[in-house]
């Protein structure tokens, strides 16, 4: 019994650990849907968008073509990716503020200090591609005119309901790039901007680069 209690004691601790966690989850989540409408920009930051991606390389590179189509419309944007993809981005935005975060930055101290560059400007709006409480969570920090989310099959996750202004609902078969584009056509300047075909390189010349060539 002497041997079994403090296996016992750290498996409290882990429970209690983990229950503290979700807590902290909710109520960072539910504060910032509380709050989102109090952070809307005093100023003008017509045609900037901060784009919110982060999930691993497959999704980001998919993203990739989306987002030149955005910039060729006339866009300027900033990413938050995850930490590490960052050369990915500045490769073919090299005109884009990326920052690089690592997945579960609930403290909120945290989250704003590794955003604080974002959090000094203002944004048309923010879109936020990774169906994730904490992508979600990332996304109503900043200020922004508005916010766009995705969810798939009308299934919302946590906080969706209260951060976003509009939501894309995919469905389960559908192809990711035409996910992110109808994300992004919620907003009325990019429908009325863009084009319905993805224009999406098909040679390494055409798209300007030095002939990258991804297998995913």
């Amino acid at each position: 019994m002497g041997i079994l209690q403090p296996v016992h004691r750290h498996q409290q601790t882990f429970t209690n650990s983990r229950q503290l966690m979700s807590f902290r989850k909710y109520l960072n989540l539910y504060h910032a849907a509380l709050t989102r409408r109090s952070r809307r920009p005093s100023g003008d930051p017509s045609g900037r968008l901060l784009v919110v991606q982060v999930a691993p390389l497959g999704d980001a590179c998919t993203l990739v073509p989306v987002c030149l189509d955005l910039r060729a419309a006339g866009y300027t944007l900033d990413v938050v990716c995850r930490a590490g993809l960052e050369p990915l981005w500045h490769e073919f935005l090299p005109d884009a503020h990326v920052i690089g975060v690592r997945d579960g930055l609930w403290c909120r101290r945290g989250a704003e200090s590794a955003l604080a560059t974002v959090l000094e400007r203002a944004y048309e709006g923010v879109f936020v591609t990774s169906m994730k409480p904490y992508a979600a969570y990332l996304g109503a920090l900043p200020a922004a005119h508005r916010r766009y989310g995705m969810i798939e099959e009308r299934q919302y996750y946590s906080g969706a309901r209260g951060i976003f202004d509009r939501l894309y609902s995919a469905g389960r078969t559908e192809h990711v790039v035409k996910r992110f584009r109808g994300l992004f056509r919620l907003h009325a300047d990019v429908a009325d901007k863009w084009d319905d075909s993805p224009r999406i390189p098909e040679t390494p010349a055409e798209s300007g680069t030095d002939g990258y060539v991804l297998i995913h």
